[in-house]
């Protein structure tokens, strides 16, 4: 006798059994994975269109209170969207010491370099409109080229998202995946 029991030997897992375990969780993430990553686009997409619509709000509010848009300078219908220019208002808007009404008016996290970014990386783009002319978007490269968009449902500020492809798609183009705050 050998000294091992049947019995003992039967208690684990064959090399076969664990692998066959394994290949069946290799085959459910592999089914599972490109629903989770498109759930994880539609919340990206969600998020930015909820932050392109508060910071437009949060610039009708500056200019409402203040009677001034909340950047360096005064723009005839849009607005040049420097690192400088997006900081300076971002600071306006986020701090009450840089405001007459001294209070928050956007409550969003900036990035290390003072700048509120989309998932993707791209910082938000934004026009402002003299609230007492006709607004018009277009040829000035911010809607893309040939573009044009003639009213904005009564918006003083539009803020614009690359969206997930990073490319500045025309207002008109179909399959644009470029986030909007009105539409």
């Amino acid at each position: 006798m050998s000294g091992r029991s049947p019995a003992r030997r039967a208690a684990g897992f064959s090399l076969i059994e664990l692998l066959a375990v394994v290949g069946i969780l290799i085959v459910l993430v592999t089914l599972l994975f490109p629903a989770v990553a498109r759930l994880m686009r539609v919340t990206e997409v969600r998020r930015t269109q909820v932050e392109v619509n508060r910071i437009a709000d949060a610039i009708r509010s500056y200019y409402m209170e203040c009677g001034q848009f909340p950047y360096p300078g005064q723009p005839s219908h849009w607005y040049h969207n420097t690192e400088a220019n997006l900081r300076t208002m971002y600071e306006r808007l986020s701090d009450p010491a840089q405001n007459r009404a001294r209070r928050v008016f956007l409550d969003l996290p900036l990035d290390e370099d003072g700048l509120l970014r989309d998932p993707w990386g791209n910082f938000y783009r934004v026009i402002l409109f003299d609230p007492d002319k006709s607004a018009r978007i277009g040829g000035d490269g911010w809607a893309g080229s040939g573009s044009e968009v003639t009213s904005t449902g009564g918006q003083i500020a539009v803020v614009r998202s690359l969206g997930p492809n990073g490319v500045l798609d025309p207002f008109s183009a179909s399959g644009s995946d470029d986030i909007l705050s009105f539409k």
